[in-house]
C-alpha cells in the first residue's frame, strides 16, 4: 500500500493507464459473458474511466497532486482517443443528423 501512496507524476501516469486498461478489460469480459460485443454498443467503454476518476479524487484528497496530474493526463488523453475512435466508427451518428442533410 505504501508503494502507491507516493507523490510521483510517473506513478500517476502508470496508475491511470493501468486502471483504464484493467477496467476496460473487465467491461469486455462482462460483455463476452453476456454474449455481446463492443460493436453492439461501443460507448460502453466510457465506463472504463470511472475507476481512474475515483483514483484521481483519492490522490487529490491525500494532497498528492503530482500523482493526480498524471492520472488527469491519462484521463484526458484517453477521452480524446476514445472519442476519436467512436467518431470514426460512427457511434455518434443518429437519425437527427439525417434531418440536417435534407
Amino acid at each position: 500500500m505504501n508503494k502507491i501512496k507516493q507523490d510521483n507524476f510517473a506513478l500517476g501516469l502508470l496508475m491511470g493507464i493501468g486502471s483504464i486498461l484493467i477496467s476496460s478489460g473487465i467491461i469486455i469480459l462482462v460483455l463476452s459473458i453476456f454474449g455481446k460485443t463492443l460493436t453492439d454498443d461501443p460507448k460502453i467503454l466510457l465506463f472504463s474511466f470511472i475507476i481512474p476518476i475515483l483514483l484521481m479524487r483519492w490522490y487529490v484528497k491525500l494532497k498528492y497532486l503530482l500523482s493526480a496530474r498524471g492520472i488527469i493526463l491519462t484521463i484526458v488523453f484517453g477521452f480524446f482517443v476514445l472519442g476519436y475512435y467512436l467518431f470514426k466508427i460512427g457511434a455518434f451518428a443518429s437519425s437527427g443528423l439525417n434531418l440536417l442533410n435534407s
